[in-house]
């Protein structure tokens, strides 16, 4: 009997959930119609792939137009909404993201133009015009004004280094004196403030057939340090070497000095670093907790000794680097360990 009851409440609960699903998306509907002008049902939204926040992302056609709408989740500070919001208007009025078209009731969500091409590969930056407009976009959106501040990587490596330690997620041996070395590198890193995207890994970068670039995910934006941004955006791009001097030289529009190169490569050294604290952080499953993270850690620090274990340049290169999102642990746990590795080498 009491089988039943339990079999009739999961069915009565599952039953009012999709309900209240699909009153919640017609309602969005409704609202994206009024803001475009047309009937609700000429409405028909496409849910895609979800990012790391609460906020999701629709896609729907009008016109033979594609649209995104992006909502944002409940929970979500109205300041943040806003400093989105105002992000992504920037980078469209720049014509460095696409266009924003509209900005539902109270913040909630925002349409933007759909922008048609891939997101930026390594064999792509082979072409010195790809390399050199990349160049000029994010020099372009450092040179706009805007107040609104952003974290840094000192506050990136905080917040991980803090759930790390809050989930006794393992790390390699040595692991809490490198972050303390990691904040006193972080002292020599000059201030360049500028407006920055914060965030320009090649999955927010996105070429189109045209050989345009343009930006997306604005979560992140704010006027915070170009060194540090210039840092993440060459690493995580494979843009090093004679490369990144020729990245650098269209950036300035002149040579870079020695310092200036000295210092980018100094903030991708930090960047190694964060990136390591952000996947050691998503890197264990709840079976790897029930194991000793005594053992944990002995296992990792013989994958970083190992000779197998590849640059973080060579993963980059090959596309090797995976989603924190994947499920793969493992893989997500290399990806930690070859971007420590990197801090330590570099």
């Amino acid at each position: 009997m009491l089988i039943k009851r339990v079999i009739g409440f999961i069915f009565a609960f599952t039953f009012l959930l999709l309900n209240y699903s699909i009153a919640t998306e017609n309602t969005l509907e409704n609202s994206i119609a009024k803001l475009m002008k047309v009937e609700p049902k000429q409405i028909e939204l496409r849910k895609q792939s979800k990012g790391m926040t609460s906020s999701q992302n629709y896609l729907f056609e009008l016109n033979s137009k594609k649209y995104v709408v992006k909502i944002f989740g409940k929970k979500c500070n109205p300041k943040y909404k806003l400093k989105e919001i105002e992000a992504a208007k920037t980078f469209s009025d720049f014509g460095l993201g696409s266009k924003l078209v509209a900005v539902g009731n109270k913040n909630s969500f925002y349409i933007r133009e759909y922008i048609s091409g891939e997101t930026l590969k390594y064999k792509d930056l082979k072409d010195d015009k790809v390399l050199e407009t990349l160049a000029k976009a994010v020099r372009k959106i450092h040179g706009v004004k805007n107040d609104a501040s952003a974290r840094g990587l000192l506050e990136r490596a905080q917040k991980h280094c803090k759930k790390i330690a809050k989930k006794r997620i393992a790390t390699p041996s040595g692991f809490e004196s490198s972050y303390e070395k990691f904040k006193e590198m972080l002292k020599s890193l000059k201030v360049s403030n500028g407006f920055c995207h914060n965030d320009l890994n090649p999955h927010n970068i996105i070429f189109t057939p045209e050989g345009k670039i343009y930006f997306i995910d604005f979560g992140n934006s704010g006027y915070s340090n170009v060194y540090e941004e210039l840092g993440y955006l060459t690493l995580l791009n494979g843009i090093t070497g004679e490369k990144l001097e020729r990245f650098l030289t269209v950036y300035y529009g002149r040579n870079p000095t020695s310092e200036e190169i000295s210092q980018v490569k100094l903030a991708q050294k930090l960047v190694c670093f964060v990136s390591a604290t952000v996947y050691f952080d998503f890197s264990e499953t709840k079976k790897d907790k029930n194991i000793d993270i005594n053992l944990r850690q002995e296992r990792l620090d013989k994958l970083l000794k190992s000779s197998e274990l590849k640059s973080i340049s060579d993963c980059i290169k090959n596309g090797e680097i995976v989603s924190i999102k994947s499920r793969k642990k493992n893989l997500i746990k290399r990806c930690a360990v070859a971007f420590y590795k990197s801090f330590l080498e570099m």
